[in-house]
């Protein structure tokens, strides 16, 4: 089941919701050891954004990206 996500604000950053899309999958184990009972949680989540408006369109790719992949 998709789940849309849209960024909200002014005008400028309303219209990145254009220039944006997310893919995310979930895994979710439930484990029972005796008396405790605790889920395990994996998450992925890949953005794809475009970089369209200045400054960084100035920018090298990389200088945008090594952030945003922190």
């Amino acid at each position: 089941m998709p789940i849309y996500v849209k960024f909200e604000g002014s005008n400028i950053v309303e219209r990145q919701n254009d220039h944006f899309s997310a893919f995310m999958t979930n895994h979710i184990t439930w484990y029972k050891n005796d008396s405790v009972s605790f889920l395990e949680v994996d998450v992925k989540l890949n953005l794809c954004l475009e970089i369209y408006t200045r400054p960084f369109t100035l920018l090298p790719v990389s200088a945008v990206e090594r952030p945003g992949n922190l």
